[in-house]
């Protein structure tokens, strides 16, 4: 006999949204919030990684009206741009402990790739995005082990 969510799906691919920073440099505002169209940048990052992934995560203070998990920074973490993986990363190692690495993109990256998650996944390492222009870190895959074994001597 079946034992009770033996049937339930459990997430696989995770996409974090990293909406925590402070805006310095766009004079404060909230990335989020900022509009491109009529709509906020958030709404656009949201539906273009929804498909994407099994569970789609927000890490920072709010979930901007979107229903979507929000992960706030920890007291015990780095501080920083690392405070945010930080907080994921002990995020999923309490609540979806079978996750092994989860992919993260910025905010205000409304025109990522609709396959960004496939390009960044590799098990095993943490991969980051790049072109001409240069490197794009925060649109990458992270191995949550090894986060949190990097980051451990930073909290």
């Amino acid at each position: 006999m079946p034992q009770p969510n033996e049937n339930v799906k459990r997430p696989e691919k995770v996409v974090v949204i990293l909406a925590g920073g402070g805006g310095r440099r766009m004079g404060g505002v909230d990335k989020g919030e900022v509009m491109l169209g009529s709509r906020r940048l958030i709404d656009h990052v949201i539906d273009r990684l929804a498909p994407q992934t099994d569970q789609l995560l927000i890490s920072g203070e709010q979930d901007y009206g979107a229903g979507l998990t929000a992960i706030a920074d920890r007291d015990d973490g780095p501080r920083g741009p690392a405070a945010g993986l930080w907080a994921t990363a002990q995020w999923l190692k309490q609540h979806l402990p079978t996750v092994a690495y989860f992919v993260t993109a910025p905010a205000d990256g409304p025109f990522a790739p609709v396959d960004l998650a496939a390009k960044l996944t590799a098990p095993g390492a943490c991969t980051f995005a790049g072109d001409e222009n240069g490197d794009h870190p925060t649109f990458a895959c992270w191995d949550v082990e090894a986060l949190l074994n990097a980051l451990q001597n930073h909290a």
